[in-house]
């Protein structure tokens, strides 16, 4: 595979999950070290970043650092992305692990190791990676260090609803989201997911939540695996908006 211009590859092992990880950087146009841009943290990396690269550099390529997050030897998103554990996938449940991991380790990392200022930090995930963007912004044990979330096709089903749950322990005891949370579904994913997907709009839109941003949409014609990049284009432009 061809490296794309203006990235390079980094590697880091987790203490926290066990697991090593690589991360694929893209670097703006002009690259300034002494100056602070958005930056973008991209679940899935090894799937997914090399298309959204080629959408950065053309249509954002002076304003975003991307950094995707994959793996160096086998693929563990199935525990890492997911909380509680669910008999839906095998060794799920890590996902409480995988939040100190980016917190304590891997953004600091990014920070410190490589000197990349940031002026505000995007988590983007599809699928079960929208699932965790959505849950570590909802937990309470560890702090969500992220001021925008992208969450794409996010799969709300995951151990009853769970995440729904999680929400309301939240809101009880919060009336602030200092958040910018764009969220998307394709039409053709099915009616669960898209009963879910209007379940959690709902009560979000309900709550009032001081300092939150919120735009939710649903795309025509649109699979569960054809919504991820044009939805990750459209996340990005409302979080720079």
């Amino acid at each position: 595979m061809l490296a794309i211009e203006n990235s390079v590859s980094h590697s880091i092992d987790s203490s926290y999950t066990g697991n090593e990880y690589n991360l694929q950087i893209l670097y703006p146009k002009n690259y300034d070290l002494s100056l602070e841009y958005q930056t973008i943290y991209l679940l899935d990396g090894d799937l997914y970043f090399n298309e959204l690269a080629e959408i950065v550099k053309s249509k954002y390529p002076s304003d975003i650092i991307l950094i995707g997050i994959g793996y160096k030897n086998k693929n563990r998103r199935n525990t890492d992305y997911s909380y509680p554990a669910d008999d839906f996938l095998s060794n799920s449940g890590g996902a409480k692990n995988y939040i100190r991991f980016l917190n304590n380790e891997l953004l600091p990392f990014i920070e410190k190791n490589l000197s990349i200022k940031s002026s505000k930090t995007t988590l983007a995930g599809h699928s079960l990676g929208a699932y965790f963007a959505l849950y570590q912004l909802f937990q309470q044990d560890y702090p969500s260090v992220f001021d925008n979330i992208i969450a794409v096709s996010p799969s709300l089903f995951w151990a009853e609803a769970y995440l729904l749950d999680l929400e309301n322990e939240y809101h009880n005891i919060n009336d602030t989201l200092n958040i910018k949370l764009y969220s998307t579904m394709g039409d053709l994913e099915g009616v669960t997911m898209n009963t879910m997907f209007d379940a959690f709009n709902k009560k979000i839109e309900s709550r009032d939540y001081i300092g939150l941003s919120f735009d939710h949409v649903r795309l025509d014609k649109t699979s569960h695996n054809n919504n991820t990049i044009k939805s990750f284009d459209k996340g990005i432009s409302f979080i720079l908006n």
